[in-house]
């Protein structure tokens, strides 16, 4: 068996659709992907997981395994739908170093793009994936400062 540490999430944005979503390796060239449905009344506060509510609160349950090209596909439509959605909503945000718009998440510093924030202060980038001018995933416009593009060593400082 090839099980690693679950990556697990709580997912209560909807209340009457709230539950928890585990993602794990559990079979070889697969992703496990598991969602528990829980009834609203049970998913409180205090439960940070499915094991935190009782077995009669657990509605549904699905687990699917997801071959690697699968799970990428998912993983793309996802940031595409984050993206979409961000700029409909007025989400994004400039940021303070390029000029980028981006869209700005936990993973960034609120006011740097994932790039000049992983490039100035080693926080973990965006695996850009270019459309049209942008990244599908975060927004970043591919511009970069000065200082940027002197420690990627695309530009000539001096």
């Amino acid at each position: 068996m090839n099980d690693t540490e679950p990556t697990r999430l709580r997912c209560d944005g909807i209340q009457y659709r709230g539950g928890f979503i585990e993602t794990r390796l559990v079979h070889a060239k697969h992703i496990n992907l598991e969602a528990w449905s829980i009834d609203p009344d049970a998913l409180n506060a205090n439960a940070k997981w499915v094991t935190d509510v009782s077995d009669s609160a657990v509605t549904g349950n699905v687990e699917l395994e997801l071959d690697l090209r699968t799970a990428m596909d998912l993983t793309e439509s996802l940031h595409e739908f984050v993206a979409i959605e961000s700029a409909a909503n007025g989400t994004e945000t400039n940021c303070d170093e390029c000029g980028s718009r981006f869209l700005s998440s936990l993973a960034t510093m609120s006011s740097l793009c994932p790039e000049c924030s992983h490039y100035l202060y080693n926080k973990p980038n965006c695996a850009h994936s270019f459309r049209d001018g942008r990244c599908r995933r975060c927004g970043w416009d591919g511009s970069v400062s000065e200082c940027v593009a002197t420690i990627k060593g695309t530009t000539k400082s001096g």
